[in-house]
């Protein structure tokens, strides 16, 4: 019964025993299942067992066309083909990757054309076609 300044908890006597009342069931053990052969079932082979760390790439051999001028240290190489409003050539040119259309110039490599799978590219003077295949 509660009151404005304290609660008085009610207390309830305890039920007494009861004869109505049926035995409590005990839990038996569940029944044993028969066991049952595990089915033959081809042993897993991993798309890339030479691959310790699943998250980096696979090496790739390089195809890719390389063009390394005779004076200085640069060197181009075309990695592939995007198309962003029209055809890119992907180029890493010393080391920096650059998508360039046709008349796109980068570190003084100018895409002359660009027609999957062969990009014409000109540095200065010297022009040559590079190719994925």
């Amino acid at each position: 019964i509660g009151g404005c300044s304290r609660v008085e908890e009610a207390k309830l006597p305890p039920a007494p025993p009861s004869p109505d009342r049926p035995p409590t069931a005990e839990a038996a053990e569940p029944a044993a299942e028969p066991e049952v052969a595990a089915p033959n079932v081809a042993s897993y082979m991993p798309p890339y067992p030479q691959r310790t760390d699943l998250f980096t790439p696979p090496k790739r051999v390089k195809q890719a066309a390389r063009h390394t001028s005779g004076d200085s240290d640069d060197a181009v190489e075309l990695m592939g083909f995007v198309t962003v409003d029209e055809p890119r050539a992907v180029l890493s040119i010393d080391g920096v990757i650059a998508a360039l259309p046709a008349g796109g110039q980068k570190y003084g490599i100018e895409v002359i054309s660009v027609e999957p799978p062969r990009v014409i590219l000109q540095r200065g003077r010297n022009r040559w076609t590079a190719s994925l295949q």
